[in-house]
């Protein structure tokens, strides 16, 4: 599995809806809780059983502590979060990508 670290000031909810907005368009947005994912709560985004989820990186295998947040499909597809981490540094984020 693919993950995106990424480094954000802002909140979860605020780069849950960044995400969605640039790279999902037209996909609902859940707010969600879970031990198994994130340590809690996460972001599923989604539309049919095409999902993303935007969780906390607190309990992964980060690649320094900077990066806070943790973003990965459901169904791996290095295309697209390789499209996903383009847009998300061309809008200032920090990330790396983690295989």
């Amino acid at each position: 599995m693919e993950f995106a670290y990424v480094v954000s000031a802002g909140s979860m909810s605020s780069l849950a809806m960044t995400v969605r907005d640039i790279a999902f368009p037209g996909y609902h947005i859940q707010e969600r809780d879970g031990l198994n994912i994130g340590g809690g709560q996460y972001f599923k985004i989604y539309r049919g059983n095409d999902v993303a989820i935007v969780c906390s990186a607190d309990y992964a295998n980060r690649p320094s502590p900077r990066f806070n947040f943790l973003v990965y499909l459901q169904r791996p597809d290095r295309n697209r979060l390789a499209s996903l981490v383009a847009q998300l540094e061309s809008e200032g984020f920090e990330v790396r990508v983690d295989v």
